[in-house]
């Protein structure tokens, strides 16, 4: 939550930036309250607990790791379905 709270406010700093500077539309505020509303305690966040919920029904799915700020984002865990048989 921590990490997603900092990018959503460093997201809005750099867009209002750029809208002061006259150079984008400005950036989209997302409060903090908001934010934090999203974590779930089992899988960390809302979103994620939907992934889990219904990656099964995909034929493959990719996990990445972002959480190094200006890095590469790692990939932690994939999977790809078995053909059914005909």
């Amino acid at each position: 939550m921590e990490k997603s709270v900092a990018r959503a406010d460093a997201r809005h700093r750099e867009g209002h930036d750029g809208y002061l500077a006259r150079k984008s539309l400005g950036g989209r505020f997302v409060p903090e309250d908001v934010i934090r509303r999203q974590a779930d305690s089992e899988w960390g966040s809302v979103n994620r607990k939907t992934f889990e919920a219904v990656k099964n029904k995909f034929d493959s799915c990719s996990i990445y790791d972002n959480s190094v700020d200006g890095g590469v984002p790692v990939l932690v865990e994939a999977s790809q379905r078995e053909e059914e048989a005909l």
